[in-house]
């Protein structure tokens, strides 16, 4: 009995494939609509979409965050300190972001750790530590952020780096470890 019910539901899903669908696309929101494999670009409102030759993806459009995960670098001073950032970015070219890039979040996020790593290199600890050396840290990383992500299709509209603390890197057969290290 369970098999015919399988059997049925399959039916119904490829006969529901001629049917047209509706697609509210949020104020929030554009859709890349994949048409017989090419693409178009769909704004917010009301949209109707056939499932047989037609793939709708919506993604969010306004300002929201990224949060990068802590990552361990060496200052230009050689000192390990592990450190993270967020932003706040919005899409303004949907194509590139989500046509032109397989994973746009995965991109999203190596480009912006890169550009934490560039930026810390850069700078001694007590350059990262002293609040103008932070502060020029961070205008560095919105300026490098904003380059780099301009070809994603992403508009970074801030950028600050989260967290900041010395390191010890203990080196064990073939792997690296960090331990975060308190100084008082």
């Amino acid at each position: 009995m369970i098999g015919f019910l399988d059997q049925l539901g399959t039916i119904v899903d490829a006969l529901l494939a001629f049917v047209p669908r509706p697609e509210v696309v949020r104020a929030t929101h554009k859709a890349v609509k994949f048409k017989w494999g090419k693409a178009r670009i769909v704004e917010p409102g009301w949209r109707w979409w056939w499932p047989l030759t037609t793939e709708m993806d919506t993604h969010v459009v306004v300002s929201q965050p990224l949060e990068l995960p802590p990552q361990t670098v060496m200052t230009a001073c050689g000192k390990p300190v592990t450190v993270g950032g967020v932003a706040l970015y919005r899409v303004v070219d949907l194509r590139s972001y989500a046509v032109e890039n397989y994973d746009a979040d995965e991109a999203m996020a190596e480009v912006a750790g890169s550009a934490v790593r560039d930026v810390v290199v850069g700078k001694t600890l007590e350059e990262l530590q002293e609040a103008d050396g932070r502060k020029a840290a961070n205008k560095t990383l919105l300026s490098t952020a904003q380059r780099e992500l301009e070809r994603y299709g992403v508009e970074v509209e801030y950028f600050k780096l989260t967290d900041l603390s010395t390191t010890k890197v203990i080196s064990l057969i073939g792997q690296t470890q960090s331990t975060v290290v308190d100084e008082d």
